[in-house]
């Protein structure tokens, strides 16, 4: 299908946007935001010294491999466009997650300003990391899904909470994960089963984290 040029800019314009480096900032700074509780004792140093950690390890240091692999030869593009230019940045990503729900979870420096929510949520796309990587072994799964459905996922956990509303922020994310998902058809970046692999895993990762939390 051939789609108009400005629906294919908009398209990629959503998917710069809402990358997969992006969403586990975009989740914590809801989270912090948007939840009365956990985060109520917390001034502005706090929680720049809990995005800090986040910022570092889920957008600097995973863009600075990718940057790194192409001019090496190991990655054909930074579009990462085939299963096997996603192998090395799935592992990166695997190892800079789980430090950083250690450190969020057990360093003891960290440990009081790292709420429990917070915690399930990094662990959560630490083990959606996973599941996309031995996805990727049977097709290339979209990194796009995965990272909303986590974003849906986190959001769908706190809507019990009788201390939050985010009635509002769920349609929101909801509507941004259909517009992403369409975007990358309209891109022809996957195919519809490639999408709805990886919203299922994002959200189910969520899950399990809580699960295990």
């Amino acid at each position: 299908i051939r789609f108009h040029p400005l629906l294919r800019a908009s398209a990629l314009v959503l998917s710069v946007i809402f990358h997969p480096l992006f969403i586990p900032l975009y989740a914590t700074l809801l989270i912090m935001y948007s939840h009365p509780i956990q985060f109520a004792d917390f001034d502005g140093k706090a929680r720049l010294a809990i995005l800090g950690p986040v910022i570092e390890n889920t957008v600097i240091l995973p863009l600075a491999v990718v940057l790194l692999l192409k001019p090496l030869g190991f990655i054909r593009s930074l579009r990462l466009d085939t299963q096997k230019d996603r192998i090395i940045p799935c592992v990166a990503s695997m190892i800079f997650y789980y430090w950083l729900y250690r450190v969020a979870r057990y360093h003891s420096a960290y440990h009081e300003a790292f709420p429990t929510l917070l915690s399930s949520f990094l662990l959560g796309i630490f083990i959606a990391v996973i599941l996309t990587f031995l996805a990727n072994i049977i097709m290339k799964i979209s990194l796009h899904g995965v990272g909303m459905g986590s974003l849906v996922g986190i959001l769908l956990l706190m809507i019990p909470d009788p201390y939050s509303n985010l009635s509002i922020p769920l349609v929101a994310a909801l509507l941004a994960t259909g517009l992403v998902c369409s975007s990358r058809l309209v891109l022809s970046a996957h195919r519809g089963r490639e999408i709805y692999v990886g919203l299922a895993v994002g959200v189910i990762s969520q899950f399990i984290a809580l699960f295990f939390l």
